[in-house]
């Protein structure tokens, strides 16, 4: 019923019904067919979004819950259904972002969810070399999911996507480029004001996820902010050199034609302010490292695995990833 009401209310603008008109007189089917072929055809392509839709809030409301449930979101999200135990609160709120989603432009819509998930496809990959050494094959269920190809097969299916994510990043353009670089920095920012309103996994488990007094934070979060800040600076200073090597004969005409004024009509004022990014973040990087040498050095110490931890990944979902 969401999906539904979703899908009408993105349907009552304008531009959404002349486009179903549109698509009704035009199509093939139609013209060759009959006009029952593209009721049939626009019919399937409704359903086929009403799919797509309880999918996206299926997936949504999961992530929303998990980090509720790990203190790094409003609480509000765990929230379920007596009867059927729904996340009524995350679908409530996915579908209220759906219906505003849907007003803006389809460029908006590329931006604001593909370049997201092109950092979060390469620290994914970084994630499986990071878990499997941390749970190792022989306390794995014997029945978990593995990656054929023993260890080439991992690095072709870690890094083969990595590499298509960062090329795509790189290739889309000097403007979403820029926008791209703003978001990542934003999630950054958002997680720390998000640990300190809500405590972070410290809440649940104060022993094993302990919180560092004096920066408020997890311990060892100063190094790996550093370490995503100094990752940043060299994206943006190796993207103003590459942006200006792929760009450069063609790319200020046509930034100055698409936008008319501003900065993202201006090809080396963006490319600039990627340098002067670039160089900020780097200082910014190495103070972060420096202070997280006075006062957060826990990360320094090497990660053990407890009895429990290893029973439950060999017993519980820890082990499911694999």
């Amino acid at each position: 019923m969401i999906s539904l009401l979703v899908w009408l209310s993105s349907c009552a603008s304008v531009a959404m019904k002349e486009r179903a008109i549109s698509l009704f007189e035009f199509t093939v089917l139609t013209q060759n067919v009959g006009g029952w072929c593209g009721v049939l055809v626009v019919l399937t392509a409704v359903v086929g979004n009403l799919a797509i839709f309880n999918t996206n809030m299926a997936c949504g409301t999961r992530s929303l819950f998990v980090l509720a449930d790990d203190h790094l979101a409003p609480p509000c999200f765990t929230w379920l259904t007596k009867k059927s135990g729904v996340p009524s609160v995350g679908i409530l709120s996915l579908s209220l972002v759906t219906v505003l989603l849907m007003q803006m432009e389809f460029t908006t819509l590329i931006l604001v969810q593909v370049i997201p998930c092109f950092a979060t496809v390469v620290l994914l990959a970084f994630m499986v070399f990071k878990d499997r050494k941390l749970y190792p094959e022989n306390i794995r269920k014997p029945e978990a999911y593995k990656i054929p190809g023993g260890k080439f097969g991992t690095y072709l299916c870690t890094i083969t996507i990595s590499v298509v994510a960062v090329a795509a990043f790189y290739l889309n353009g000097t403007d979403y480029f820029l926008y791209g670089v703003f978001l990542i920095l934003g999630g950054i920012v958002l997680y720390v004001i998000c640990k300190l309103l809500f405590g972070g996994c410290s809440v649940k488990n104060p022993e094993k996820w302990p919180r560092n007094p004096k920066t408020k934070l997890a311990y060892g979060d100063l190094f790996r902010i550093g370490i995503l800040i100094e990752i940043m600076a060299a994206v943006c200073i190796t993207g103003r050199f590459f942006l200006n090597l792929i760009e450069g004969s063609w790319g200020p005409e046509y930034y100055l034609e698409e936008y008319g004024s501003g900065l993202l009509s201006d090809f080396y004022g963006m490319l600039n302010l990627l340098l002067i990014m670039g160089i900020v973040l780097a200082i910014i990087g190495i103070i972060l490292f420096i202070v997280g040498k006075k006062v957060d050095k826990f990360i320094s110490q090497p990660v053990i695995l407890s009895e429990e931890d290893r029973l439950e990944a060999m017993s519980g979902s820890a082990g499911e990833a694999f």
